[in-house]
């Protein structure tokens, strides 16, 4: 894993083996404390872009229905 600080407006660019770039920028920091980060990301619309929890919570779906 690479971990990067960025500041807000900063952006941080991905580029896939096969040319695809995406983008990730830091929007703003939110909440009482700023611990919160809200993130924008751009990227071609062949590139899925899930929620790790969600993900998770999608498999348990699927494997209780699978039994």
């Amino acid at each position: 894993m690479l971990a990067l600080s960025r500041n807000v407006g900063e952006v941080i660019v991905i580029t896939t083996p096969a040319g695809e770039v995406m983008e990730v920028e830091l929007v703003a920091m939110t909440g009482a404390s700023r611990r919160q980060a809200r993130i924008g990301i751009s990227a071609p619309k062949s590139v899925v872009i899930e929620r790790k929890e969600i993900v998770g919570r999608q498999k348990l779906e699927a494997n209780s229905v699978n039994r």
